[in-house]
Order: structure tokens, then sequence, then C-alpha cells
């Protein structure tokens, strides 16, 4: 997808684009996602899928963005013990794949990412920042971020109008853009 207008018309969008994906799923009877800051859905804790947003060009002018999603469908046997954290798919969340289309959930996760990087740069992040906090994994909950080798532990608390990440870190709200949430 292009832009124009420099980076800042993306902030948020990988929160947005769960936003998106939680719809689809819901469209198709697939309930209870949620969403981890900042790229993460979940189903009933395990994790379900991820979002990698891939920017190219210039980030003060056009610039194309690639959203990419890995939705786990079906989990092969044995792979479970390779795989470090609590984690799903929608063979076992629907009871089988025959339940459901592999084709209608690309359709529909397609169709609702489209309508939102259609209207993104008029709209923004706040247009789903309260849908994103009512699916909101882990808030109000013990986290770390990690960013390289630094890990800060607080209260998830918030996210801003743009999707930055707010912790309660020895009672001073800090704001955090990028890095990775665990428990």
């Amino acid at each position: 997808w292009t832009f124009d207008g420099g980076i800042a018309v993306v902030e948020g969008l990988s929160l947005a684009i769960g936003v998106a994906i939680s719809r689809a799923l819901e469209k198709l009877g697939v309930n209870e996602i949620a969403v981890k800051w900042p790229n993460d859905i979940y189903h009933q804790g395990k994790k379900l899928g991820g979002v990698l947003i891939d920017i190219s060009g210039d980030p003060s002018g056009r610039f194309n963005v690639v959203v990419g999603i890995g939705l786990n469908a079906h989990s092969a046997e044995g792979v479970t013990n390779d795989i470090a954290q609590p984690f799903t798919d929608l063979e076992q969340i629907v009871g089988g794949m025959q339940n459901i289309s592999r084709n209608d959930v690309v359709c529909t996760i397609t169709d609702e990412i489209s309508l939102l990087l259609s209207s993104y740069p008029a709209k923004g992040f706040l247009t789903y920042k309260d849908t994103w906090l009512a699916k909101a994994a882990f808030l109000n909950q013990a986290v770390v971020i990690a960013q390289g080798n630094m890990q800060t532990t607080g209260i998830f608390e918030a996210i801003t109008d743009k999707g930055a990440i707010i912790l309660k870190v020895d009672s001073v709200h800090q704001e955090f853009h990028g890095g990775e949430l665990s428990l």
C-alpha cells in the first residue's frame, strides 16, 4: 500500500491491523479475540497470530507499506515442543478446519484490512483506539517491555492516541513507541 505524508501517517498501524483482524475473525464466528501490544493476536490467553509491518521509501514523503500476517490455521503434531509460549490455532478454536474455510479467512481479513488502509491516513489510530483497548491483552497487569538489551517493568495502563504503550513504572508514567511486551 502506498502512502504520502511521511511515516507519521501510519503511527499505530500494527495495532489497528490487529483490530481489523479481530473484526474479520468475529465475522467468521471466532470470538474472544484479544490484541497484544504491539502486534500479536490472542485467543483465550494463547497466541493465534501476529502482524508485521515493513516500510520502504521516503520516510518523510511517499512510502510503501507491506502488511504481513501470520495466523495459525493448523499446528502439526510435534511442533508444540518447539514453541515456548502458549499458542492456539483456528482448527482448535472452531473444532476442525472443515468448519471454517481458509479462503473465507483470507478474504474476510483482506477486506477488513483494505477498508482500514484506504482510510487510515485521514482517520489514524485514534479511530481504533477504544476498540483496541477493549480487546487489549494484559491491560492493567505487570509487564516487561524489551528494547534491545534494555528491559523496563511496569503496569500496562494505557496507550496513546498514536499507539504508544504507557507503563506506570515506580509511580511515573512512561511511553514506549517500540519493543516487545511480555509478562
